[in-house]
């Protein structure tokens, strides 16, 4: 890469970043405005912020230290659009929000219109599956379709493939999506007859169908063509190659399932007649909760697999002392929830929740500490092999 590409890739993905850092700090105003007007629930909206806020803050920062250490790969550039896009649109996301409540339940609604920050945060997440699907076509090597097994039936859906292997087809289908966007109502609104309003015009609700439409075809496009691309990729990889890329491969996947999981729940709701109270609350939950699962895991395979670099693997002392700080801060986070939950539905003293907090930490921690042991006593196991080996010519000598 030339030194002025690379100055140039740094400058715009700085701003992308910036900007998605700046998104997340001037939206406490809101928040702290919202969890006045839900004086019982306050605690789920200033959670919810909390796990969106930190969920951007830890993209920006992985993107930061790609952006600074791993410019040069064309994987790491990739990965850094897509956590910083990411990021601005998911930092974003209480600027959106509206909260009702009342005593028994709360309501939240999101809703994007059609101003100048709406159509940043909806262009924001087009480019992040344009990211994606960059990024899944390049990591750890170029996908060429050479390298993709042959097709067995649907010739087009293979073309379509081949297609998001290069740079151009991705980021142009995405600029007519955006350009979809922002001109196609405006550009039918040109040509309807004077005196007819355009809200109720069928042009118009045409024209916005097929810019929703085209929206969601990319996005669930770039998903699942992203998905089946780094799966062909883990396939054909290496063995040390698939223990780099597993933590990555596995966060997308796991993030992936969760959302399509979210909205199998929302249908299943409108389509079936099922309660709402039943399995409403895992629908806000899912979605919350996927990007984080997938920043941590791109965490955790960049500063630990070396999934980018092994120059920006962390020591182990050092992701361990992470590791800790994160627990005892959620654990924290949990006991006060639980407490204040406790405290107001059932009116039992609040230290109950510390007790239901640690008891529930207990059990998920028991099954956790078996597989630490077991995998403890395998390297342990297996650096005293090495030793012995190492010794045997010495004596032999």
């Amino acid at each position: 890469m030339k030194d002025m590409q690379r100055v140039a890739f740094r400058i715009g993905a700085g701003i992308l970043i910036l900007g998605a850092t700046l998104h997340v700090a001037t939206l406490w105003p809101t928040v702290t405005a919202l969890a006045d007007t839900l004086p019982r629930q306050a605690w789920m909206v200033v959670a919810g912020f909390a796990v969106s806020a930190g969920t951007a803050l830890l993209a920006c920062a992985l993107a930061l230290l790609l952006l600074w250490k791993a410019a040069d790969r064309a994987d790491a550039r990739a990965l850094t659009l897509f956590l910083g896009f990411l990021s601005l649109f998911w930092g974003s996301v209480f600027r959106f929000m509206q909260v009702t409540a009342n005593d028994e339940s709360i309501r939240v609604m999101v809703t994007y219109g059609g101003n100048l920050v709406s159509q940043s945060a909806l262009i924001a997440l087009l480019l992040a599956g344009a990211a994606f699907l960059r990024f899944a076509a390049l990591f750890p090597r170029p996908l060429t379709p050479r390298r993709l097994p042959p097709a067995l039936r649907a010739p087009w859906l293979r073309r379509l493939r081949e297609a998001t292997l290069r740079p151009l087809p991705v980021w142009t289908a995405a600029m007519v999506v955006i350009a979809s966007e922002l001109w196609l109502i405006d550009l039918v609104a040109l040509f309807l007859p004077e005196g007819i309003e355009g809200g109720t015009w069928l042009p118009i609700r045409i024209a916005l169908w097929t810019w929703i439409g085209m929206y969601l075809v990319y996005q669930v496009a770039s998903i699942l063509i992203g998905l089946h691309n780094l799966r062909t990729s883990y396939r054909m990889a290496t063995p040390e190659e698939r223990s780099r890329m597993q933590w990555l491969l596995a966060g997308f996947n796991v993030a992936a399932w969760m959302v399509v999981g979210a909205f199998g729940i929302i249908l299943l709701i409108v389509l079936a007649d099922v309660s709402a109270s039943a399995l409403g609350a895992a629908v806000p939950l899912a979605i919350v909760l996927a990007p984080l699962v997938l920043v941590l895991c791109a965490a955790v395979g960049i500063l630990y697999s070396g999934a980018i670099d092994s120059a920006l693997v962390l020591q182990k002392s050092t992701i361990y002392g992470a590791l800790g700080a994160v627990a005892v801060v959620t654990f924290a986070g949990i006991e006060n929830a639980l407490s204040n939950l406790i405290e107001q539905r059932l009116g039992l003293p609040g230290f109950i929740g510390a007790m239901v907090a640690g008891g529930l930490v207990t059990a998920v921690l028991i099954p956790v500490r078996n597989i630490l042991l077991r995998r403890v006593n395998r390297r342990v196991l297996a650096s005293q092999d090495t030793a012995g080996k190492s010794q045997v010519p010495s004596a032999a000598q």
